[in-house]
């Protein structure tokens, strides 16, 4: 792959002033795992996560930063930008799994995260942002979690449990010899070898895994 993930936000901040800025240039890594469009998301079964919102000011804190270091230069550097965003799911596991009463329904719940998502990327566009890879949210009713509710036969890589998917993922678990040949690692994560299979149709593929056009068609993208 071309492309190589950029270090963590919060670990540059760790760095001095000079570091942060030559380091932030090539890239930043503010994802938050457990997240979600909705500032709640995340918090009951994880405690501490960083919604959007609040990763959309740690971005506006860096283009504060680099505008003072690249001054007229920083319009067309964040044009040569890719803005890479895969958010969703997990708002939509909580209210599945964890909105017993269902106070609103999917329909409406649904409109209140694409309105959410719109309001964070005309933020984004708003300081700079042009190029956005937006990952979709997928058939989450095929996540072990989901099926092993639903008593949907299968069999998943990773800890234990029913269908060897009722345990998350953690330190000491146990994995199959052939993890290659499974779908999903643990109750909501896929293993490895379907990762690098999603990357591979996200950098390259055509119209039957993507919408418009893919990430090495966006990456020279004129403007």
């Amino acid at each position: 792959m071309p492309f190589q993930s950029p270090p963590p936000f919060l670990s540059l901040l760790r760095k001095n002033t000079n570091s942060f800025i030559r380091n932030v240039l090539r890239g930043a890594n503010f994802a938050s795992g457990g997240a979600g469009l909705l500032d709640m998301t995340g918090k009951r079964p994880y405690k501490r996560v960083i919604p959007i919102a609040e990763q959309v000011q740690q971005f506006a804190k860096v283009r504060q930063v680099c505008s003072k270091a690249l001054k007229n230069q920083t319009q067309a550097r964040f044009f040569k930008s890719l803005f890479l965003l895969s958010v969703g799911s997990n708002d939509l596991f909580e209210y599945f799994l964890y909105n017993q009463t269902k106070t609103n329904s999917g329909e409406d719940f649904i409109a209140h995260l694409l309105s959410s998502y719109e309001t964070h990327l005309r933020t984004l566009l708003q300081l700079g942002a042009k190029r956005f890879g937006i990952v979709g949210v997928g058939p989450i009713g095929c996540c072990p979690i989901i099926r092993i509710q639903n008593f949907k036969d299968g069999k998943w890589s990773g800890n234990g449990g029913k269908l060897n998917a009722e345990e998350r993922c953690k330190p000491g678990a146990n994995s199959c010899k052939d993890r290659n040949d499974y779908l999903f690692w643990d109750q909501f994560h896929p293993t490895e070898i379907a990762y690098k299979i999603a990357a591979m149709a996200l950098y390259s593929g055509g119209d039957q895994t993507i919408a418009l056009i893919n990430i090495s068609q966006l990456a020279i993208l004129k403007f």
